[in-house]
């Protein structure tokens, strides 16, 4: 059994009002402009290598105008011009569920509402007429026709009236899935559906359905720009920013992308309070505002505009706050072009700086000699020699200047008043002076 069929049992929804407004949330992700990328992958993919890629037998046939209409449609994200060559396709494919489903989503997206439910009946009714040729394609386009009726229903009745479509849409999607598991085509739709479920609703791995739809989708910037919406609403600014980078990289001149990314960054800068990102975000949406003309005006025109307004709003706020100030810088943020050699030459140099500068020769000899300095240089042997000798540096005994000063010392007043020190140390033997000869000094001589 497949991973939604219990998430939309009509029994459970109408036992836990509870789960409506998810279901609600759903139903307005599949009928945005995204799904419509949904529902033209396998034409794209196709146009874009000259015939069908996934099927070696029984290969279906594309027509010139869906090639032209897909390719303004999706690379160039211009919708007047693709739904020109959708009416010129009709007229010549009509036997083809495809077309129809388009022009209902183009419609969707005018807000022309009675014109998306005829081409939603009309879808449903080339994938029944077809049944008996491609059993597995007419299952395949019976969900996206069911699909396009739910959406009609949710947008003019609500929610609770589109349940039973959503299970139609799931029931076909299951019948086709029996005629051929393995069907390129129809894994493509239905991946980046179970995409689009997992991100959304709770108890899901978005992980699983990301991958899938990596491995299973082609053209690549479709899938791109599918995991980067992904990963936006999982709130993973920094792996959408990736993706939907890579989508730009493939299809440049689509406005639409900008517009996403755009939508990315003020959601990256709001979460951080990040000036910045979110004027980042303000050249992005100003890069989708200068091919404005060719997107549809309720779908994105509108929207586009808003999220603009709400950014250049936020910036004035953080910059009157000052919340920004304290923010570190990283190489993601930091817009100040690079330093060259002269910036940093007339840069001021701070006393943090000094400290952490090392010290040249140059430097030594200009700086001031300070008694800290003279404590802690190493003394040499010349530096000894001319030192001055004091009393600190040893009990060196003075020696009289004349006979008076030696009888004075001699004297036994001086005697009594002075207090001999050994310096030999008292716990040595004392030597005997006995039948030493007697030790003559100049002084002696004198006397005499």
């Amino acid at each position: 059994m497949n991973s939604y069929i219990h998430i939309t049992d009509k029994n459970t929804i109408s036992s836990r009002f509870s789960v409506i407004p998810s279901i609600t949330n759903l139903w307005r992700l599949f009928i945005s402009t995204t799904f419509i990328s949904i529902l033209s992958l396998t034409f794209s993919i196709s146009q874009a290598c000259g015939g069908d890629p996934f099927r070696t037998a029984n290969p279906r046939n594309i027509g010139e105008k869906t090639e032209l209409a897909f390719k303004a449609l999706f690379e160039d994200g211009n919708y007047p011009l693709a739904r020109e060559y959708l009416i010129l396709a009709e007229s010549e494919e009509q036997n083809d569920p495809m077309l129809p489903a388009l022009r209902s989503a183009l419609a969707y997206t005018e807000q022309d509402w009675q014109t998306m439910s005829d081409y939603a009946t009309k879808t449903v009714e080339v994938a029944k007429a077809i049944a008996d040729q491609d059993p597995l394609r007419s299952n395949l386009y019976l969900a996206v026709g069911n699909f396009l009726e739910g959406a009609y229903q949710f947008t003019t009745d609500g929610p609770v009236a589109a349940l039973n479509k959503l299970q139609l849409v799931f029931k076909y999607f299951d019948e086709a899935e029996k005629i051929d598991s393995n069907d390129p085509e129809l894994n493509l739709i239905k991946g980046y559906l179970n995409l689009i479920l997992a991100v959304n609703l709770p108890f899901s791995t978005p992980e699983q359905a990301i991958e899938k739809l990596q491995e299973d989708a082609y053209p690549q910037y479709l899938v791109n720009r599918g995991i980067a919406l992904a990963y936006r609403d999982l709130d993973d600014y920094d792996s959408a920013l990736v993706f939907v980078d890579k989508a730009i990289e493939s299809t440049p001149i689509n406005p639409e992308l900008y517009y996403l990314k755009g939508q990315i960054l003020r959601k990256k800068g709001q979460t951080e309070n990040n000036i910045p990102l979110l004027k980042e975000a303000l050249k992005n949406f100003d890069l989708a505002l200068a091919k404005v003309e060719q997107l549809p005006l309720e779908a994105v025109r509108k929207p586009l505009k808003r999220e603009k307004r709400k950014t250049l709003e936020k910036i004035e706020e953080l910059t009157a706050s000052g919340s920004d100030i304290n923010l570190p810088v990283t190489p993601e943020n930091d817009l100040r072009p690079p330093l060259t050699k002269e910036d940093e030459i007339n840069l001021p140099v701070t006393s943090e700086d000094a400290l952490s500068l090392p010290l040249t020769t140059e430097d030594d000899a200009n700086l001031p000699f300070t008694p800290e300095d003279e404590i802690n240089l190493p003394v040499t042997s010349e530096d000894d020699a001319n030192l001055p000798f004091t009393p600190e540096d040893g009990a060196i005994p003075e020696v009289a200047d004349d006979l008076d000063d030696l009888d004075n010392l001699n004297s036994p007043e001086s005697s009594e008043n002075q207090t001999l020190t050994n310096p030999i140390d008292e716990s040595f033997p004392p030597t005997s002076t006995k039948n030493q000869p007697a030790i003559y000094s100049p002084i002696d001589n004198l006397r005499d």
